[in-house]
């Protein structure tokens, strides 16, 4: 179905309300998740022809609501600034006891609003309700204090697409790119760092890159340890943007054996799979399907939006804060391990982390 003009959403709108009444599980959630591919779209593309039904859409019956069981990226852009009545109705609903739809729901659509009455809410109902995990997972901190939540992303997305570069360029040169992808970990780190840290994915130029907290340091550094599990591997950063300093926390003892292994492909492939990112604007080129955009060719995630709550968001390991998303690709980008790798930022601390999930 189009959706090039408000009433085009209208439509789409009204049709998926018809489709949630389809019965057989299958089908139901095949509908279900083809009308999210449209309304993930409509978020990135044209958000502003969603706006009249933001009141409407919080008012929603439980069987149809559940049937608008989008991601928090896909609400985040579809709900944004909504009128502050749209906050009263949520937090009602969560306050039932006899809640008709269930709470992740109502608790995504009340974080994807994000004004200052919807962050206030959110301090108040995560403190009344114990759920302060819930919304640190979405990418908020909670200071708590009767503060109000504070968001740790940017809405502004790009989508992150690898270029390779000729295999006769230097590392000297390949560092003065952009965003270098496959670099030395000498040319990232420094001192006990480089003890840790075995295989780099890419280089941000934080210049480049919207809504993020003001550093000291101007880029930062995907990076990963002999480590193929769930970590997280903190890094002290220095004005020269080197890091210097390295602590990994990991979900599970790694087998010493695959460990090893990890240093030997490293060592062994150093030189493979390097290149650039390129940023791109989330416009019409891309591919928007199952709440990402990586059914593009060459995009493999984004710098920006919310972090994907695959794994607990690392808070800093100096003041405790929630850290600032910055990206999230697949590993494939530069291939070594196998998953999600995430980068956050303490702008106050100069910490950086790198972190890898699995696929769900």
């Amino acid at each position: 179905m189009p959706v090039e003009t408000e009433t085009d959403v209208q439509a789409l709108f009204e049709k998926a309300l018809a489709l949630s009444q389809t019965t057989g599980f299958s089908t139901r959630e095949r509908y279900r998740a083809d009308i999210e591919d449209h309304f993930y779209y409509i978020g990135a593309i044209c958000p502003q022809h969603f706006r009249p039904l933001q009141n409407e859409v919080v008012n929603l019956p439980g069987q149809q609501l559940t049937f608008f069981n989008f991601s928090f990226a896909t609400w985040l852009y579809l709900l944004q600034d909504a009128p502050d009545s749209c906050v009263e109705q949520l937090m009602q609903r969560l306050s039932r006891a006899d809640r008709e739809c269930p709470s992740d729901i109502l608790e995504m659509m009340l974080a994807a609003v994000g004004t200052p009455a919807a962050l206030t809410a959110i301090a108040n109902y995560a403190e009344r309700t114990r759920t302060q995990k819930v919304f640190r997972d979405l990418g908020f901190w909670l200071p708590g204090g009767s503060k109000s939540a504070e968001p740790r992303f940017t809405r502004h997305r790009q989508a992150v697409r690898f270029q390779p570069v000729d295999e006769t360029l230097s590392s000297d040169e390949l560092v003065k790119r952009t965003h270098p992808v496959g670099l030395p970990v000498s040319f990232v780190a420094e001192g006990p760092a480089q003890d840790v840290i075995t295989w780099h994915y890419v280089t941000l130029d934080l210049t480049q890159i919207d809504g993020l907290p003001g550093t000291p340091f101007s880029r930062i550094h995907l990076v990963s340890p002999p480590h193929d599990g769930m970590w997280t591997l903190c890094c002290a950063i220095s004005a020269q943007n080197l890091y210097r300093q390295a602590t990994l926390h990991v979900s599970e003892d790694e087998d010493p054996n695959m460990i090893e292994r990890l240093r030997e492909q490293a060592a062994a492939y150093q030189h493979a799979g390097r290149g650039e990112v390129l940023l791109l604007p989330y416009d019409d080129r891309l591919v928007y399907r199952n709440g990402h955009t990586q059914s593009t060719v060459g995009v493999h995630g984004d710098v920006g939006g919310p972090p994907i709550g695959l794994y607990e968001n690392p808070c800093c390991p100096v003041c405790g804060k929630l850290m600032f998303h910055v990206c999230t690709v697949a590993s494939m980008l530069r291939e070594y391990g196998d998953g999600f790798r995430s980068a956050f930022l303490c702008e106050e601390c100069l910490q950086v982390a790198s972190q890898a999930t699995g696929w769900n």
